[in-house]
C-alpha cells in the first residue's frame, strides 16, 4: 500500500509540472494502474485558482449500437477543501443527436446532467458533450466494481461502462490531493 501512495505523490508532483491536458483522444485499452496515473494531469485554474486533477480520455461503447463516448473524470479542489467531481462526456453519434438529460446507474442513483454543448455536426457524425456530476460516495463505489451508466435523452439512450481500475487510480490520486490541500489550509 506504501507503494501505491508513493506512486500517487509522484504523479501529482509530475502533473504539477506538466501543465494544461486536452481530451485528445480517447484510450481504447484501459491499461495498467501505472498506466493509467501516468495520464493523470493536475493543474491550477488561472482564474479560479482550484487544483484540477483529471484522467485522460477512455473510450466505452453504447450499448450494441456502433456510437460511443469518450469520458473522463475532473475534480476541481479550491483552497478551502471545497471539491466538485465530475465525469465529462463526448458522445458520438451516427444516428443522430441523444439529447442526453438524465444519468443514473443500476443501483438507481441519479446523476445530475450538465449540457455543454448540445450537438455539433462533422459530416454523417453527431458530437454532443455533456458532464454527471459525482458526489464523494458515488465516486468511492465505482472504484468497487465497473459503474455501468444509463445515459437518457430525448431522443434516445446508451448504457455505457466506466471501468473500475479508471476509477480507482483517479480516487487514489484525489485522495492524495485533498490531503496535500488540507495540509496546506492548516499551515496557514
Amino acid at each position: 500500500m506504501k507503494v501505491k501512495y508513493q506512486l500517487v505523490y509522484s504523479v501529482i508532483a509530475v502533473a504539477l509540472m506538466s501543465g494544461c491536458s486536452t481530451i485528445g483522444g480517447d484510450q481504447v485499452s484501459i491499461g495498467s494502474d501505472d498506466e493509467i496515473n501516468q495520464k493523470i494531469t493536475l493543474q491550477q485554474d488561472p482564474l479560479t485558482k482550484s487544483q484540477d486533477l483529471q484522467t485522460a480520455s477512455y473510450w466505452a461503447k453504447c450499448d450494441g449500437k456502433f456510437d460511443g463516448v469518450g469520458y473522463r473524470y475532473r475534480t476541481s479542489v479550491y483552497s478551502n477543501a471545497h471539491q466538485q467531481t465530475q465525469l465529462y462526456i463526448r458522445l458520438k453519434s451516427s444516428q443522430g443527436s441523444y439529447g442526453i438529460n438524465k444519468a443514473f446507474d443500476e443501483t438507481g442513483s441519479s446523476y445530475p446532467v450538465m449540457v455543454y454543448s448540445p450537438e455539433s455536426k462533422s459530416d454523417s457524425v453527431v458530437y454532443e458533450y455533456f458532464a454527471l456530476d459525482f458526489s464523494s460516495e458515488q465516486l468511492k463505489a465505482a472504484t468497487k466494481d465497473p459503474l455501468t451508466l444509463q445515459l437518457v435523452g430525448d431522443k434516445n439512450k446508451c448504457k455505457i461502462v466506466v471501468e473500475k481500475p479508471v476509477s480507482r487510480v483517479f480516487s487514489l490520486n484525489l485522495d492524495a490531493l485533498l490531503k496535500q490541500v488540507s495540509s496546506l489550509e492548516m499551515n496557514n
